[in-house]
């Protein structure tokens, strides 16, 4: 195989990983390929992704710059500094300090919903699935800010008060307008199987993803919140490993190592 077509498949296969990794993304797209998966927020899934990147940067190093085409080139270098760069910004473990009400990913779910092009009968019993991993998405996101404590890695304490209040909001908030009950309804379903649907998505806001959204804010409200950081240390240089962090950042969003 030419280096030109070990780039191809290189390639193919890194995008097919960036969808497998963000599930909900890729559904947003129209790639119903995982639409039955949520996020894997774990450490150790974050390991795995962080070491699959690396992989492909390094096979996309290894490959003769001088046997590629000037497309297939910048199309290397590319991949090799998206891959490279997610992989660092992975090693920032966010998760362990990501509290938002504004680009949480409790609130990115909600926009999401409504959104998704459920189009078919499968997509329709595929999203009863993702539905109910979203509790255990919720309950690794716990975890996660658990280990950041442990490490004296914790987010604002202004972000999380808001994201409390902005939970206290959705949870009093009656279901019947819940935004998980917005999504699009399928073709190709009679007024029977469009009900049993509709019934089961209720049944997983009421039973599993509100529930959810109740142990995700008592976590905050009950054990990260006290030992958050104040408004005045808000910037993630009060960070034992800030700087880190900051240089991450400035590489994956401007390529330049600064």
């Amino acid at each position: 195989m030419s280096d030109s077509e070990k780039l191809s498949d290189l390639a193919r296969t890194y995008w097919d990983h960036l969808r497998s990794a963000n599930p909900t993304t890729a559904l947003l797209s129209g790639d119903h390929q995982y639409g039955d998966r949520m996020e894997d927020l774990t450490r150790a899934g974050e390991d795995a992704a962080i070491g699959k990147l690396e992989g492909f940067a390094d096979e996309a190093e290894a490959l003769d710059v001088g046997s590629l085409t000037a497309d297939e080139s910048v199309t290397r270098s590319v991949l090799i500094h998206e891959a490279r760069a997610q992989a660092g910004e992975l090693r920032s473990r966010y998760p362990e300090i990501a509290v938002s009400s504004v680009m949480g990913f409790h609130v990115n779910l909600q926009s999401a919903a409504p959104q998704f092009p459920i189009m078919e009968p499968d997509h329709a019993a595929a999203l009863l699935d993702k539905y109910r991993a979203i509790g255990g998405m919720f309950d690794d996101a716990i975890k996660r800010l658990r280990q950041g404590i442990a490490r004296d890695r914790t987010p604002p304490a202004v972000a999380v008060e808001r994201t409390i209040e902005q939970i206290d909001g959705y949870l009093a908030s009656p279901i019947e307008s819940d935004l998980f009950l917005g999504v699009r309804s399928p073709d190709g379903f009679d007024e029977a199987a469009m009900s049993t649907w509709r019934e089961a998505l209720s049944d997983l806001v009421r039973t599993e993803i509100r529930p959810a959204y109740q142990r995700y804010r008592d976590a905050l409200a009950h054990e990260i919140l006290e030992r958050s950081r104040p408004q005045e240390n808000s910037g993630v240089v009060w960070l034992p490993d800030g700087s880190e962090v900051y240089e991450r950042a400035i590489a994956r969003h401007t390529t330049l190592p600064l």
